[in-house]
């Protein structure tokens, strides 16, 4: 009997930082937004390795996060 095949979107997700919580994603919102040249990025909780991601462009259940309002309550 094989290994199930993996999640749709899996292997997208192994390319990218992933964070074990969100309190450490958010704390390396400043690093983040210098390394892709921008104000702000969006956090989000990834449904497929259950880890929490950056990025530039919103997703749906996503959180707008600056440096400057790193640890504010979304």
């Amino acid at each position: 009997m094989s290994a199930p095949p993996p999640k749709k979107g899996l292997k997208n997700c192994q390319v990218k930082i992933r964070y074990g919580d969100e309190m450490s994603a958010r704390a390396n919102i400043s690093v983040l937004c210098e390394q892709h040249g921008t104000s702000r990025m969006f956090l989000y909780k990834c449904p497929h390795c259950l880890g929490w991601h950056a990025t530039k462009n919103f997703k749906p259940n996503s959180f707008f996060i600056t440096p400057e309002n790193t640890f504010d309550k979304h």
